[in-house]
């Protein structure tokens, strides 16, 4: 099926350089962690500024904007692979 020469673990080309280089790719993530909880806080603000009548087409909105993002991972991974196919 194509997936025999995958590897499940961690990717050895970033974990190989020691535990300097190893625990900087590990803290290299939070800015994107952190910044996705600050974003889903603020949410909480965004709903109670929104005037009562627009406030029940917030799920939709939420929905709406993940479908997006997730529209474009899908692109952007697609395109990815299509480009380093021979390094994946």
């Amino acid at each position: 099926n194509g997936l025999g020469d995958v590897a499940w673990g961690f990717n050895p080309k970033s974990f190989s350089g020691g535990a300097g280089s190893d625990l900087l790719v590990v803290v290299s993530v939070f800015p994107v962690i952190f910044t996705s909880l600050v974003c889903h806080y603020n949410l909480l603000h965004v709903k109670e500024d929104l005037p009562r009548h627009h406030r029940n087409k917030m799920p939709k909105i939420v929905n709406m904007a993940g479908g997006g993002c997730m529209c474009l991972y899908i692109l952007v991974a697609t395109f990815g692979y299509i480009l380093f196919k021979d390094d994946t």
